[in-house]
């Protein structure tokens, strides 16, 4: 007999550990959660101040630890303050978007982020990396110009944190490890606005993605990961990766979440994030890291199956197979949720395809999903567990647990088929991105966005035979 999302139960135990109380931001967007190795939750959010639209727009990324029943207060590790953080729309604000959560397997925590200079998003981001390659090596490029779309305006780049000239010679400036600027040693600064554009009296270190900054860098987008060896009580200083983004592209970013740490196999101990980029209708990929986070490297771009094709690959999530393989499952654009495997630790992967068993409610533009492994067996098989709207459209929240099962291809190779037999409903009604992880017991926590405009994010857990019914 089938049963009528109507007449459907729905927990009781929805917690908003993100509000205006816990992080003074009144939207919320994005929700990331990751369990560490000593069992604390972290959990990792957009902040947004101005609005709850995306970049441009005064956002930064907010995180709370939740363990034995207590939660933390929320920090803010990314966090610009060309604005205050005051509700009101601007368009003038640098940002952080999208986080991503990994731990390595010594511990150490990798907080991964999209970051936008004052004014830019997504939709207008101009094509490049925003460094300049002197003598073959890539450097971060600053222009004293009011046009920082034109890369031609880019004269200053920036070595050791020096500004040099483009031959090379000093310029007295510097900029710190967080790209604060200093003239002779001295720091630069700033008058803080109010949305309304308004100063709010205060002053604060200038920063080349600002607007007001004597030195600004490209009109495009960027990424930055900081990590943390103690649980994320202090973290290390941002390292910026743009040198792994093509210059074609408009965009490179996260697919925010969680990343994997493959723990078996040929690359065990390889720390993977996905992200994605804005060509060919966006596709996704992975950074790497085989020595803790030190250095980073981009595996290739994926491509599209010619049956059962996705449309697209974009916002994507992994998990390990019992040998070590690497699965990706992607956002796509044809109602079906697209999945891909890597055999080389996620260098590269299969063209990917459809999962004819994973429809979801976005015939069109897509929606986040999340995938995560079970570490124990369910009904005696390996399993990982999904999250995603079910529809129609981002509404209708389910998780979904698939089994996996083994069989051998044509070339002997041992390859895993899903059979997703468990679906439970979250909510009815807005259901928009999610994450999912396990907790030290074995219960599973989702935090996810809702109503209205998913602006906040609602935090529950349920126990393992609850998804099964």
């Amino acid at each position: 007999m089938s049963t009528s999302l109507s007449t459907i139960a729905f927990a009781q135990t929805q917690e908003e550990i993100f509000n205006e109380q816990s992080t003074g931001a009144l939207y919320h967007r994005i929700p990331v959660l990751y369990t560490l190795q000593d069992g604390t939750v972290f959990a990792s959010i957009d902040a947004r101040f101005g609005s709850a639209a995306d970049s441009p727009n005064n956002i930064d990324i907010a995180y709370r630890t939740l363990k034995d029943g207590n939660i933390s207060p929320a920090i803010l590790p990314y966090h610009f303050v060309d604005y205050t953080d005051e509700k009101g729309k601007t368009s003038n604000s640098a940002s952080f978007i999208d986080s991503n959560i990994v731990q390595d397997l010594d511990g150490t925590i990798h907080l991964t982020v999209d970051v936008f200079p004052a004014g830019y998003g997504y939709p207008n981001a101009r094509a490049g990396s925003g460094y300049k390659t002197i003598d073959g090596n890539k450097y971060l490029a600053l222009t004293t110009k009011s046009d920082t779309t034109n890369f031609n305006n880019f004269n200053y780049y920036v070595k050791d944190g020096k500004i040099l000239e483009e031959n090379g010679n000093e310029t007295g400036y510097t900029i710190d490890e967080h790209f604060n600027l200093y003239e002779n040693g001295k720091a630069l600064m700033i008058k803080q606005k109010r949305p309304d554009g308004s100063y709010s009296g205060k002053e604060v270190p200038m920063n080349v993605f600002y607007k007001d900054s004597k030195f600004r860098v490209f009109a495009t987008s960027y990424m930055w990961t900081i990590s943390s060896k103690d649980g994320g009580k202090t973290w290390s200083s941002p390292k910026c990766l743009n040198h792994l983004k093509r210059e074609e592209e408009r965009f490179m970013g996260t697919g925010p979440g969680r990343g994997l740490t493959i723990t078996t196999g040929e690359y065990k101990g390889r720390i993977l994030i996905p992200i994605y980029d804005s060509q060919d209708g966006e596709r996704s990929s992975v950074i790497y890291s085989d020595d803790g986070g030190e250095t980073w490297k981009r595996g290739n771009r994926t491509t599209l199956s010619t049956t059962d094709n996705p449309r697209k690959s974009s916002e994507s999530q992994l998990v390990q197979l019992p040998d070590g393989t690497v699965r990706i499952y992607a956002r796509s654009a044809s109602g079906y949720i697209g999945y891909a495997d890597s055999f080389d630790g996620g260098v590269t992967f299969e063209p990917l395809k459809e999962d004819k068993n994973l429809p979801y409610g976005h015939n069109g533009s897509g929606c986040m999903i999340s995938v995560i492994n079970y570490s124990e067996k369910i009904d005696g098989k390996d399993a990982i567990i999904l999250s995603s709207p079910e529809g129609p459209n981002r509404n209708n929240g389910i998780i979904r647990i698939g089994l996996l099962e083994p069989y051998t291809d044509s070339n002997g190779k041992t390859r895993y088929n899903v059979e997703w037999k468990y679906k439970h409903y979250v909510n009815k009604g807005e259901f928009q991105y999610s994450c999912l992880t396990e907790l030290p017991n074995g219960d599973i926590a989702i935090m996810y966005e809702t109503a209205p405009s998913a602006s906040k994010s609602i935090y529950n857990t349920y126990k393992l035979e609850e998804l099964k019914n």
